[in-house]
């Protein structure tokens, strides 16, 4: 399964290698990527190379302005996504008020 930090990674290696965003190597996981020149061609861009690395499909329902609004709720997306396609092999949600 894929950590957070490490879909963080990925998200931000595409926004720099498949999109060329800008900035992207310094925008921190909150930071708003539409502000930071994110359009919705490129945000469609981001989903397709993320399909294609991952493997997977991201449903109809995930893909919203709000899932893309930063490189956090991306991951954060991905990794719901990804959970609920291999369950067996998610991990445990850490316990409340623990970060991961």
């Amino acid at each position: 399964m894929h950590g957070n930090d490490e879909l963080v990674g990925l998200v931000r290696s595409v926004l720099v290698t498949d999109i060329a965003l800008a900035d992207a190597e310094s925008l921190s996981a909150s930071d708003d990527l539409y502000q930071a020149g994110l359009t919705s061609l490129q945000a469609v861009q981001v989903l397709v190379a993320l399909e294609e690395r991952l493997e997977m499909i991201f449903p109809d329902e995930e893909v919203t302005l709000e899932t893309f609004r930063s490189i956090g709720s991306i991951a954060e997306r991905l990794a719901t996504v990804l959970e609920r396609a291999d369950p067996l092999n998610a991990q445990p949600a850490p316990a409340e008020g623990v970060q991961r």
